[in-house]
């Protein structure tokens, strides 16, 4: 069984070739590059969209992975398979438990492996 699951993580990612040119770099571009939540109050929602644009030369697909804190939740519709070009809305909430700044990301297993896009999130200063 164990060989059976190393075979299919093995196989999730691989090299986009199109037109005999193969595919290198980061699929998606994010859109802002950079999630950020600043001047937070505990206890309160906060929303933010991103796109996730497809750079690469054929059609691509990503999954989200589960958040890494359980203050961070996305919600997002399957868009299926992107075009080149096509782009795709994640809204991220953040759920903030304690007043303290955060740094984690968000991660997506695309068809040419993984990739992530950095969230931020930082308390209120004087």
């Amino acid at each position: 069984m164990e060989d059976a699951l190393l075979r299919q993580r093995d196989n999730i990612a691989k090299p986009q070739v199109v037109a005999g040119k193969q595919f290198k770099g980061q699929p998606f571009v994010a859109n802002p590059e950079v999630i950020e939540f600043a001047d937070f109050d505990v206890g309160k929602t906060y929303r933010a969209t991103i796109t996730m644009t497809n750079v690469s030369y054929g059609v691509n697909s990503f999954r989200m992975q589960d958040a890494a804190s359980s203050v961070i939740s996305y919600e997002y519709r399957p868009a299926g398979h992107l075009s080149a070009g096509l782009s795709a809305p994640i809204v991220v909430v953040f759920k903030p438990q304690a007043n303290l700044d955060m740094d984690t990301e968000m991660v997506l297993l695309t068809q040419t492996g993984p990739m992530s896009v950095p969230i931020r999130c930082r308390r209120k200063r004087c």
